[in-house]
């Protein structure tokens, strides 16, 4: 039965063995099968050399109904028609399987058994297409995504709750690291999907750019930029001290240089977060994305946005190209590019792409 429905799922070409799954179902073939086979063994020994699927429902319907009549409106056949088939079932087990009475039938003891394990044996085939389905179709699985851990939390708060909510029976393998890192994930299939921060090398690679992130510096108290509006010019933090991650330093510096001075950079780290804290506990500036403030800023904290063109970057939404997607993935991905579809053909129109993207 198992290999007659992954067959016919096959078919229709909504079903892929991919390798982390591959375990596991063939764990659940051979488990299923050995109790099918010992299902029909017991019920050939008692009632015959034959089982058929389609006589075990008809017959589980009528003992549920109680009447003949009640059966065949559940199922929605004639009820000479089902009178018939529940007379073949009798025939072909050797045994008189219900006692007709005024009002309800009533399984006999030969039936009652018959009843039990053919409640298991249908059981045990709606599982299995169950879990084909729901694997062909994204239902269930595992979604292995790689992801900038800072990034990681918007996603959080905004795609992943839809998604969980339409499918909760999809379980979550995370990796967060760098971008370059997360990259490497992907092309040693560790990864399906990588939510990146740009720019890294990109080629080989389906890119869905989403929307930048400005960057801000962050402090705390009024110390600084007395009398600025909202946003302040890179000129603005010359001799301020500065805490910034490594990934944005790349491109900061540069421009600061550009700009005609020397960035009193303070600390550098790896983490935006620890950025925060350095600006929590010692005078200066953290040099972070702004999602990143509004998620784990405090409350006396303060932030000026950096008007500098070339400074921001798009994040990302990344897959191998031409490499097959789980299903999982696949649905995944429909959530999230309507977000971002618009921010792709921009991305593809600008002139600073082939510069930015290599």
């Amino acid at each position: 039965l198992a290999s007659s429905a992954a067959s016919d799922v096959y078919k229709r070409q909504a079903f892929y063995i991919t390798p982390p799954l591959f375990p596991f179902l063939l764990f659940s073939f051979i488990y299923y099968r050995i109790i099918f086979i010992d299902l029909s063994i017991q019920i050939q020994d008692k009632y015959g050399d034959r089982m058929d699927f389609k006589y075990l429902q008809i017959f589980v319907a009528i003992a549920d109904a109680g009447t003949l009549t009640a059966a065949a409106e559940n199922l929605h056949i004639a009820q000479s028609a089902l009178s018939r088939h529940l007379r073949n079932i009798e025939e072909e087990y050797g045994a008189q399987l219900m006692l007709r009475g005024s009002r309800r039938m009533k399984l006999t003891d030969e039936g009652r058994i018959l009843y039990v394990y053919a409640k298991k044996t249908l059981l045990w085939s709606d599982s299995i297409h169950k879990e084909i389905h729901d694997l062909s179709v994204g239902l269930s699985g595992t979604l292995r995504l790689g992801t900038v851990p800072n990034l990681f939390n918007v996603w959080l708060e905004t795609v992943f709750p839809r998604f969980h909510k339409d499918f909760p029976n999809v379980k979550f393998d995370i990796y967060e690291e760098r971008s370059d890192i997360l990259i490497q994930r992907l092309w040693d299939g560790l990864c399906d999907i990588a939510l990146i921060r740009t720019p890294v090398k990109l080629s080989g690679l389906d890119v869905f750019y989403t929307t930048p992130d400005p960057l801000v510096a962050c402090y705390r108290g009024e110390q600084y930029f007395q009398g600025c509006g909202p946003k302040i010019r890179l000129q603005d933090l010359e001799d301020i001290p500065l805490f910034i991650s490594r990934f944005w330093n790349t491109r900061f510096s540069p421009l600061c240089l550009s700009a005609g001075f020397t960035p009193n950079i303070v600390a550098l780290n790896e983490r935006i977060s620890t950025n925060l804290l350095w600006a929590k506990n010692i005078p200066g500036c953290a040099i972070v994305p702004i999602r990143t403030v509004k998620q784990f800023g405090f409350p006396d904290f303060h932030y000026k946005i950096i008007d500098e063109p070339g400074l921001d970057y798009p994040n990302a939404i990344v897959t191998v190209k031409d490499r097959y997607l789980p299903v999982v993935a696949q649905n995944f991905l429909e959530y999230c590019l309507p977000t971002v579809a618009a921010l792709q053909a921009e991305a593809a129109a600008s002139s600073e792409e082939k510069e930015l993207y290599p």
